[in-house]
């Protein structure tokens, strides 16, 4: 072993043992109080905390400080109240992939489904789903033919692709067409190729100066030019700029748009039959599912198995063909209607997710839960 520069390694004090605190010194102690009762009351007057819980015969539980508790009902294990799958419980009473257990009686937690009074909702948050990247392609048809001069990348927004890769691609070409299928834009380019571009949570997109959408509530909305993450300057002084505070949009060139399912706003009875035919998924989680159909967000997807009457956490594959219809034509239907209203986030179900008021059409409690790892909303009566 190598030698310590220096000399020896000094000798550390050994450690004294703590003697106990005598009577008097303890806080609050009076002359002639006696020894302490008890750790958890040493004298009359100390602050008692909490202790462990003991069973007893009569149905209660007692502590050290001698506070009865109610016992839980008969048959319910503390670590397993009703409701939550535990290994033991046969496979057909599981819930679907993706959904999570509504529990038989209300109890509060981070995992547990419950049913809460429509006051107590967290206001939801208008997100870039198909409605609004559907503006911003109209937005984007003001870009066709005017070629580009400059562009301006963030390297994480480039991403799988190289800054200078991407300049060199785009920079003297011009677009020709302004595309979009599901949350994804497309332009097509003059050279044969094509710029995709995703908005994520917070994207908003500008053209010379003007937003396509103003209140984005997941994001600020402040126009702050050094959240500009894609930039097209043009040659005849316009820009096309990508503004995302929280980067989590995409540039991409000449995405893959094999990997996407059918658009939400055109979807058809047999292209949904296909999308969600013998899949255990919960419905939801299936909608959102941009492989699966491409366009539907978080909001959309509540509001349209809302319209239809459907529970997202029932399986997807259990869809009858009567149901399925229906559920394609609502689709289609509650995006031209949102679309006209102005954005995604302006369904009838937003009141009740903003914690207005109960559930619009029966006025019955709004059933809030996680279903594939999303807040969801829906009618806790008629969502079957």
């Amino acid at each position: 072993m190598g030698s310590i520069r220096g000399g020896a390694l000094p000798r550390l004090p050994r450690r004294q043992a703590r003697a106990p605190l005598r009577r008097e010194q303890l806080p609050g102690a009076q002359p002639g109080d006696g020894p302490p009762r008890s750790r958890a009351e040493p004298w009359p007057g100390w602050p008692r905390r909490r202790a462990a819980t003991h069973p007893r015969a009569d149905g209660h539980d007692v502590d050290h400080d001698r506070r009865p508790v109610p016992a839980l009902p008969a048959g319910v294990h503390p670590r397993h109240p009703p409701g939550r799958w535990r290994p033991g419980r046969p496979h057909g009473d599981r819930q679907p992939r993706g959904a999570r257990r509504v529990p038989d009686r209300l109890r509060s937690g981070r995992g547990g489904a419950r049913v809460v009074p429509a006051e107590r909702l967290s206001r939801a948050a208008a997100v870039p789903e198909l409605i609004e990247v559907e503006r911003y392609r109209r937005l984007a048809e003001g870009v066709l033919g005017r070629p580009i001069g400059a562009v301006t990348v963030d390297p994480l927004a480039a991403v799988p692709h190289a800054v200078d890769d991407v300049a060199d691609r785009l920079v003297g070409r011009s677009a020709v067409a302004a595309r979009r299928i599901g949350k994804l834009l497309l332009c097509d380019l003059d050279d044969g190729g094509t710029l995709g571009l995703r908005f994520g949570m917070t994207g908003r997109l500008l053209l010379d100066g003007v937003a396509g959408l103003d209140d984005l509530q997941y994001g600020s909305n402040r126009e702050e030019p050094r959240w500009d993450r894609f930039r097209l300057d043009l040659l005849d002084g316009g820009s096309l700029v990508v503004r995302d505070p929280r980067r989590l949009g995409r540039v991409e060139l000449d995405p893959d748009e094999g990997r996407l399912g059918p658009d939400a706003a055109t979807v058809g009875v047999d292209a949904l039959t296909r999308v969600l035919a013998g899949s255990t998924t919960a419905l939801k989680a299936r909608l959102l599912d941009q492989g699966r159909l491409a366009g539907l967000g978080n909001l959309l997807a509540d509001e349209v198995c809302w319209r239809s009457r459907l529970d997202p956490a029932r399986p997807a594959g259990t869809l009858d063909r009567r149901e399925v219809a229906a559920l394609a034509r609502t689709i289609r239907t509650t995006v031209a209607e949102l679309d006209r209203r102005g954005g995604s986030h302006l369904g009838d179900l937003q009141a009740a997710r903003d914690g207005r008021t109960a559930c619009p059409r029966c006025g019955g409690a709004v059933l809030r839960r996680r279903i594939g790892g999303r807040t969801t909303i829906s009618c806790a009566t008629e969502q079957r």
